[in-house]
């Protein structure tokens, strides 16, 4: 009985992890071989470009100049700097640069999410599309031509209820950077051009990544943005989801963060959004299921099986559960079949990390720092594994800057 039912859990576990081996090489290889670019034209979108900021006086400045160095008509952009809560000058760097600050203050409800969803309320203007910047950020200067062309083919399409999200990357800030750096540097590189570019193609849902995104105002109106958790623009995405309207990527509407933390606060942070995404997790994955069940769409549940797989680190777990079960039961009938199963997906699994490691950015992990593979895995399991047992530095519903 006991090896029945052993063999029975492997066969479920080697199931799942060969569909999900190919769900997400499936995603590597489309976006490897896709160079989208949507048409250009005459500059005709109205962007307002909000930048939430929280006591970042000290940093702001080059992202400002960044925005106004925008190969862009300067009459069709407004930036406004939202000084959240701030206790030092950012909104005076902000004036400094010819930049409105839209200062709001309410020390028991401070947050990204909550700064956001008041400043689309005070926004009491003409603008097609809000552009959500980070105050950390050095923007493209073809960032708002290219949202602009991706609109204008939203529209044509009869798409005016959109959010688009442009292609958000790390950058490196020396000649020499870490192991854990690169690592990093290339799993955000490779979750544009991997993930988010190939599902666009497939016009299937994404995430909002928190930085570079616009929203069209007509989706505004239909989908406030009341999104507060430390997950907010993931939470946002899902809400978006849930009636009807994907976020889109565009990859040459780039961004790149500046920000170079510690490891330590890197993994304060890792730690906190790893907490936030299992909160949601928790509260969206049911609620899209049962989305798909009573509207009998299978778009929501893809977007659940997204979710779970938004850490690799499952299919890693789901893996190695699978390899224990299956030398557990290495007698039962079908071995060979279930067996090769298993090995398919360590292939496939081979080629995506390949593809992330070697092709994603612009500099291929050199592989004298890809043995360092284990340690960058172990680390991310670490957090989850804190965030699980409830280690978190600060409430789930308090604000990350």
């Amino acid at each position: 009985m006991l090896h029945a039912l052993v063999a029975a859990l492997s066969i479920i576990a080697v199931s799942f992890v060969l569909c999900a081996s190919l769900y997400v090489a499936g995603f590597a290889i489309l976006g490897a071989g896709q160079r989208p670019c949507f048409p250009r034209r005459t500059a005709q979108t109205r962007f307002l470009v909000l930048v939430p900021a929280q006591n970042k006086g000290s940093g702001i400045e080059a992202t400002l100049r960044s925005l106004r160095r925008a190969n862009y008509p300067e009459e069709l952009i407004r930036i406004a700097v939202i000084a959240d809560n701030c206790n030092d000058n950012t909104a005076e760097v902000a004036r400094s640069c010819g930049i409105e600050a839209w200062i709001r203050t309410d020390p028991q409800n401070p947050g990204k999410g909550q700064a956001l969803s008041w400043a689309f309320d005070k926004a009491a203007l003409a603008y097609d599309l809000a552009a959500v910047i980070n105050p950390d950020t050095e923007v493209d200067p073809q960032f708002f031509a290219a949202m602009d062309s991706a609109f204008a083919t939203l529209l044509r399409k009869s798409r005016a209820n959109v959010v688009l999200q442009g292609r958000y990357l790390f950058a490196e800030t020396a000649a020499a950077v870490s192991w854990f750096d690169q690592f990093t540097i290339a799993s955000k590189a490779a979750e544009n051009s991997f993930f988010y570019r190939p599902r666009t193609a497939l016009r299937l849902a994404n995430l909002i990544q928190g930085n570079g995104f616009c929203i069209s105002r007509t989706a505004l109106e239909l989908v406030p943005y009341n999104a507060t958790s430390v997950v907010e623009d993931a939470e946002y995405a899902v809400t978006l989801a849930l009636h009807g309207i994907s976020v889109v990527h565009v990859d040459e509407a780039r961004v790149v963060s500046r920000v170079t933390a510690e490891l330590k606060d890197t993994a304060s942070e890792r730690l906190l959004w790893a907490s936030g995404i299992f909160s949601l997790l928790r509260h969206s994955v049911p609620e899209l299921l049962r989305s798909a069940l009573r509207q009998r769409r299978w778009q929501p549940a893809e977007m659940a099986l997204m979710l779970l797989l938004t850490s690799r680190l499952l299919l890693v777990y789901a893996t190695l559960i699978s390899i224990v079960l299956l030398d557990s039961a290495y007698r039962f009938r079908h071995f060979d079949v279930v067996a090769s199963a298993l090995a398919a997906s360590l292939l496939l699994q081979s080629i995506y990390l390949y593809l992330v490691l070697r092709k994603a950015g612009g500099t291929p992990i050199p592989f004298q720092t890809i043995v360092f593979t284990p340690f960058y895995v172990g680390f991310l399991g670490a957090m989850q594994l804190g965030a699980i047992l409830g280690f978190k530095k600060r409430q789930l519903s308090g604000p990350m800057w």
